[in-house]
């Protein structure tokens, strides 16, 4: 056996070093083990040396298992295993440097004859033996696989956030709504908004009491869940005739936008009041929110429609291309609901094109900002925390940012220059301080949350993974695989009481013990998140 050295200088000579099998049988294969930094080679005999290259012709420990002669040798470099294959095809899984035989395998019902070749996916912990035959044997999922492991198996829609309960709900394309505990990162339920196979956009939000989910499946079924439980209720609404593009829920109303469709459809909640609202300024309606007794719809033409929430009435729009602080394309809006209308103070939010626009209701565009880092990238998802200091960000580029906006066009506040001068008026297109940015992933991000306490960073992407960070970076992702037979077995999880208790109020809210122990487990998980960053920059 030969060790050979290769340097980076190409100029320099390699080193050799030579392992005669004196005394021992031949060698029939070899492998070397990085994190011991040692070599191990199976011989005719079955048996498995461990050799030092640093100590010539120096056998460290044997190690016998098999009977027969060691063919193949594979290094698993992320669990620190290696495994030996002899001819009779038993399989031996070693620990590294305990180098002790944790677990045998012999393949069933394959023919007992000398194994050909091997294959090894290190990715999913597979092993591949074939003579006239071909075996798999799955082994334990290893970290690679489970960092792949998605939260949802199809892409995901939405993610809201239930601050009573501390919970994350998400749902993803075909109507599987998922409720994860943001402490443990686990899924306590899920239910099926679609009882159909059709796949397609699912909108969902919770009522003004925040125990009922509303859910908009894309075969325009309005739907409204006992979020309790995850029982349906027996409430029925009319079909709508698309997919929806937004609602929003104010007065015991639901107001929901479908696409292609310049209709705005008015659902009554406790009856069957339903209306449908349409404008000139509208050919379609793309996003749509509401601000005090506001709402404010978007087309996809940049033209903004405010309406009147008691009289259904238009009270002004702002037309593209045509208002005089200049042209946007609204494509997501955002009303800051704990501000109150000013000439000064921006309470409508509008994104297209990586630029973020500020409007005062009573006097127009205030601030546009480019808020993006890469050309041709656009917002994606954006939110705030419940004080509405922070904007949060998504592109679509997989970037997440955060925004301070606790005085960003703020009556009382000087709005910062530079200016822009259009027409009569000067806009600013100085940006509110950006205190952090992560890359989240490659793919856009299709939606983003946060805690009430704004420490944790809810991030939905486009391949059905949804992942935790905090204000440090870390991240950590909803759903890992635990591989336990009875989660794997289990399609569907119904973790609470089928029965609500006596008072409906407490099932919110929950009793003061409840509140402690919640505490203490999120600062439990403070510090732990804190303790793997501190391993993570030691290993680095």
């Amino acid at each position: 056996m030969v060790l050979l050295r290769f340097s980076s200088d190409l100029l320099k000579q390699f080193t050799k070093k030579i392992f005669p099998s004196d005394g021992f049988p031949a060698f029939s294969s070899v492998e070397y083990c990085t994190l011991s930094q040692v070599l191990v080679t199976g011989g005719t005999d079955g048996v498995m040396r461990i050799w030092s290259p640093n100590k010539k012709s120096k056998c460290i420990k044997e190690l016998k298992a098999q009977d027969t002669k060691i063919t193949h040798l594979v290094y698993n470099i992320e669990e620190g295993v290696i495994l030996s294959i002899s001819v009779d095809m038993k399989v031996c899984v070693w620990r590294e440097t305990q180098w002790v035989c944790t677990q045998t395998i012999s393949p069933e019902g394959m023919k007992i004859e000398p194994c050909s070749t091997i294959t090894y996916n290190l990715y999913n912990n597979e092993l591949f033996l074939a003579n006239s035959e071909i075996a798999r044997c799955p082994g334990k999922g290893t970290k690679p696989l489970k960092k792949s492991v998605p939260s949802h198996l199809t892409p995901i829609c939405s993610v809201i956030y239930h601050q009573d309960t501390q919970q994350v709900v998400s749902v993803s394309v075909g109507g599987l709504v998922t409720v994860w505990n943001l402490v443990t990162e686990r899924a306590v339920m899920q239910l099926k908004a679609t009882f159909d196979n059709s796949e397609g956009h699912t909108a969902f939000l919770f009522d003004e009491s925040q125990r009922k989910l509303i859910t908009v499946s894309p075969d325009g079924k309005v739907r409204t869940w006992s979020f309790h439980n995850g029982h349906q209720l027996p409430i029925l609404y009319p079909t709508l005739p698309n997919e929806s593009t937004g609602f929003v829920c104010k007065n015991n109303r639901l107001f929901v936008s479908v696409k292609n469709n310049p209709n705005l459809f008015v659902l009554d909640i406790e009856g069957e009041d339903h209306r449908i609202l349409n404008h000139g300024l509208l050919k379609d309606i793309v996003a749509i929110d509401t601000h005090q007794e506001h709402l404010i719809t978007a087309s996809s033409e940049g033209n903004v429609v405010i309406w009147d929430v008691k009289t259904e009435e238009v009270c002004f729009c702002i037309i593209g291309g045509v208002f005089p602080q200049g042209f946007v394309t609204s494509y997501l809006v955002k009303c800051l609901k704990t501000r109150e209308e000013s000439l000064h103070t921006a309470t409508l939010l509008t994104t297209s094109e990586g630029y973020i626009c500020a409007w005062s209701l009573k006097r127009g565009l205030l601030v546009k900002f480019l808020a993006v880092t890469e050309e041709g990238a656009t917002i994606t998802s954006w939110s705030t925390d419940p004080t509405e200091h922070t904007l949060i960000t998504g592109d679509s580029t997989g970037k997440v940012c955060l925004w301070d906006i606790q005085t960003f066009a703020l009556e009382g506040h000087p709005i910062q220059g530079p200016f822009l001068t259009m027409g009569k008026y000067s806009v600013s297109v100085c940006p509110p301080r950006q205190p952090n940015a992560w890359q989240v992933e490659r793919s856009p991000v299709k939606s983003v949350v946060c805690d009430e306490d704004c420490k944790k960073f809810i991030v939905a992407g486009m391949m059905g993974k949804l992942t935790v960070f905090t204000n440090t970076g870390f991240p950590k992702a909803f759903g890992k695989a635990c591989w336990e037979k009875t989660e794997l077995s289990t399609p569907k999880l119904l973790v609470r009481p089928e029965k609500p208790p006596a008072d409906t109020d407490r099932c919110f809210s929950g009793n003061a013990n409840l509140r402690e122990i919640q505490k203490l487990q999120r600062k439990c998980q403070v510090i732990k998140e804190d303790l793997e960053t501190l391993y993570q920059e030691y290993c680095q």
